[in-house]
């Protein structure tokens, strides 16, 4: 079965959005300067930075409904297979009982044979 997907990685990108861009820390003349450049530019694309967020957290939404949905495909999925498993198991019973009733009654192979052939070559009636 394919391996679960690991919620911890949507929790750390949904972490990441929640917390935002790190500060910087000011400690120089120049570094100064550049925080101050820097928050001009963020300023400037403060639109554009607003759509971006909007996408990451749409794309985060659709990407937790994506595992809910495949969670529950990957449920039925199992269940399927574990239903299969059963009917086969219930078929080789069968199959191993109606195999004993014939040796019970005498019947072999070559007696049963004739029969499954004439059956296999009797024309189908048109319905």
């Amino acid at each position: 079965m394919p391996k679960a997907i690991d919620t911890t990685q949507l929790d750390r990108v949904e972490a990441v959005l929640v917390r935002g861009p790190v500060p910087l820390p000011a400690q120089s003349a120049g570094q100064r300067l550049r925080r101050a450049f820097r928050g001009a530019l963020l300023r400037l694309t403060r639109p554009f930075a607003r759509y971006e967020r909007e996408v990451d957290v749409a794309l985060l939404d659709a990407l937790r409904r994506q595992h809910v949905e495949l969670e529950g495909l990957r449920k039925r999925h199992a269940e399927r297979l574990d239903r299969l498993e059963q009917l086969s198991e219930e078929i080789i019973i069968a199959t191993q009982s109606l195999h004993r009733l014939c040796q019970e009654a005498g019947t072999d192979d070559a007696a049963v044979a004739p029969v499954a052939q004439a059956k296999s070559t009797r024309p189908v009636p048109d319905q």
